[in-house]
């Protein structure tokens, strides 16, 4: 209409024809050499897909990305390699370049994985031990010791609990936690001599000689005594020494604490007396006693002696006979 300003009306087609009709309504055409002309294309623009795929690194290190779902973070591997391969093509079109990028921000957009505890990843420094008068009941000052040195150890931590026994419990800022046992915190005092018990001043001495004993489960008063006699001298500063009957002995000091010695390092059981010969006492009908060898059955020596002689004897009237008989 531009270039023909005479004309009434303008019509275009879609392959670029144009018609002109005119105030008689007459027409003219003209062709679409004479109208269009193609546009030159433009290059592909793959800097924004390329920015995606540069995110790899920092996805990959994420907890969301690492504590995932395998199905999410399979998908979005494959969204990636996907990616990966439109870059690489040359042939790809816009369009091609434009779906690569979608699918892989919405596979990033899906990873579930949620962030891992602070703990996880610390190991908590063991702090100074702390000396205390009873390991297992901790005062208050003492606990409060122990704090200070478990924070010392461990700057990054919101705040330090400590129980009776000197277990302490680690808070971080995201409210996870760490524990140190009390064997890493604390350590008892030493006692004085004056703060121990006589028995703990005079620990047990075993007697460096046995007491051998008849039956090891019922000693007599006779070897409970010898066993007494020999830990009194073992153990001096023993006020009373008592010895039960299986010959364990216990050490009583002035002031009442005790100490006690086993019978295994006491006593022994004496090797059994075989009897080799006992005489039994067996009675005859007429109500007379022979001695009889019990563990050969043979009589008393003059019982043998005088049944020799008769038989002898008998032997010899016998054959004095028969010659008188000839």
């Amino acid at each position: 209409k531009k270039a023909n300003p005479e004309a009434k009306d303008v019509t275009v087609s879609d392959d670029g024809t144009a018609t002109l009709t005119y105030k008689d309504n007459s027409t003219n055409t003209l062709t679409p050499d004479k109208t269009v002309s193609e546009r030159a294309k433009t290059d592909v623009d793959k800097r924004p897909l390329q920015d995606e795929v540069d995110k790899e690194k920092s996805t990959k290190d994420a907890d969301k990305y690492k504590n995932a779902d395998q199905d999410k973070k399979d998908a979005y591997d494959k969204a990636l390699e996907d990616a990966k391969k439109v870059l690489e093509d040359s042939n790809a079109s816009q369009a091609d370049v434009n779906k690569a990028k979608k699918s892989l921000e919405e596979a990033e957009k899906a990873l579930n994985g949620k962030a891992s505890d602070v703990s996880d990843n610390i190991s908590p420094n063991l702090p100074g031990k702390t000396e205390v008068e009873d390991k297992d009941n901790l005062t208050e000052e003492e606990k409060g010791k122990v704090k200070e040195e478990v924070k010392k150890a461990n700057p990054n931590v919101k705040d330090v609990d400590v129980d009776n026994k000197g277990n302490a419990t680690l808070t971080y800022p995201d409210g996870s936690k760490n524990h140190i046992s009390s064997d890493k915190t604390v350590t008892e005092k030493a006692k004085s001599t004056k703060d121990k018990t006589d028995a703990e001043n005079s620990p047990a001495v075993i007697p460096s000689e046995k007491t051998g004993v008849v039956d090891k489960d019922n000693l007599t008063d006779a070897e409970r005594r010898e066993v007494a006699d020999k830990v009194n001298k073992a153990n001096p500063n023993a006020k009373e020494v008592i010895v039960d009957a299986q010959g364990n002995a216990t050490l009583i000091y002035p002031d009442g604490s005790r100490n006690f010695i086993a019978a295994s390092d006491l006593i022994y059981e004496k090797a059994k007396e075989v009897v080799a010969e006992k005489a039994v006492q067996t009675t005859n009908k007429t109500g007379k006693s022979s001695n009889t060898n019990v563990k050969t059955g043979v009589e008393s020596l003059t019982g043998v002696m005088a049944t020799l002689a008769t038989a002898v004897g008998g032997l010899f009237v016998s054959k004095k006979r028969k010659d008188d008989d000839r």
